[in-house]
């Protein structure tokens, strides 16, 4: 959680350490980040594969 509990949702690149996406939300959610990643997708391309933190809106339950 960042400032004014405000969490930040961050897309980057491993290789390049280029941020692809970003997005500031009032709580992480699946809808919010499926957004945030088509748009990286729309502009970069597709990854290969995405590692994330396991952060509650990268699993289901």
């Amino acid at each position: 959680m960042l400032h004014d509990k405000l969490w930040l949702l961050l897309a980057v690149d491993d290789h390049s350490r280029f941020i692809v996406a970003f997005k500031l939300m009032k709580a992480p959610n699946v809808k919010d980040t499926i957004m945030t990643l088509n748009q990286a997708f729309q502009k970069y391309g597709v990854p290969r594969e995405i590692i994330t933190d396991h952060g509650t809106q990268f699993y289901a339950v």
